[in-house]
């Protein structure tokens, strides 16, 4: 018997290294930006570029031949418009846009994630930033960079007011008082908040908001703000109902 150890498989290692990682797909207009991301993302573990482009279009058309993922797209390209971003997410539902943006540009962010991104990120973030955004987009969850989250509630609750938003929570299975929490989010009120208004306990606000991540699939009060407005589940009336809690 031999006791010395048999050498690992690098191509069968790589291989299942590669079949586990996030398909990643990079659109930038720049060539030396492009392969500068590409480098970043191919440097970690559980990261696979499988393609990069200069041009929305042709991002989205890769993305499709590769079976990525997550397309990370940078918003700063001059030849950029918000109908080829449109184009992107309705493409292929099983994409899922991530957005490089300006710290100036925060109205561009705001629709964006609007219109069914799944994440932002500023351009003065970290590295780490970065890889954590496209972790938790590749999970099905949404990244909003913290520096634009006020931004994006306040544009929320605007749209709310502004009575954009309809009523169709019974295609989700809402109850009742599961629609007044989903109001109560929408219009930025804490938990603690929330239990006072409707004379709940804190508790039962965690619980009753619990079931309603679970009936329409977010992880946190951010993700469902965006999938309210998205899908039309805040109420039309602000008026608490009168269920029981």
């Amino acid at each position: 018997m031999s006791l010395i150890p048999k050498p690992a498989n690098l191509t069968e290692t790589t291989h299942k290294r590669n079949r586990n990682s996030i398909r990643i797909v990079v659109a930038q207009e720049h060539e030396l930006s492009r392969q500068s991301l590409r480098a970043l993302l191919q440097s970690q573990d559980g990261f696979r570029v499988v393609g990069d482009a200069g041009t929305v279009i042709e991002a989205v058309a890769l993305a499709k031949r590769s079976k990525a993922k997550v397309l990370l797209l940078d918003t700063s390209s001059e030849t950029f418009t918000t109908d080829q971003l449109r184009d992107a997410i309705r493409s292929d539902s099983d994409i899922r846009v991530l957005i490089l943006a300006s710290p100036q540009n925060k109205g561009l962010i705001i629709r964006a994630m609007e219109m069914g991104v799944r994440g932002a990120v500023l351009k003065s973030s970290s590295s780490g930033v970065l890889l954590e955004a496209i972790r938790c987009v590749d999970k099905g969850e949404y990244w909003v960079s913290s520096e634009i989250l006020g931004s994006l509630i306040q544009s929320i609750k605007e749209k709310v007011h502004s009575g954009r938003t309809g009523n169709a929570r019974g295609k989700f299975g809402l109850t009742a008082r599961e629609q007044d929490m989903v109001n109560a989010v929408l219009e930025g009120y804490s938990n603690p908040e929330i239990a006072s208004r409707f004379g709940l306990s804190e508790q039962t606000v965690k619980n009753h908001l619990s079931h309603v991540f679970d009936k329409v699939g977010v992880y946190s009060r951010v993700e469902l703000a965006l999938f309210a407005v998205n899908h039309r589940i805040a109420a039309d009336s602000e008026s608490p109902s009168a269920a029981n809690g």
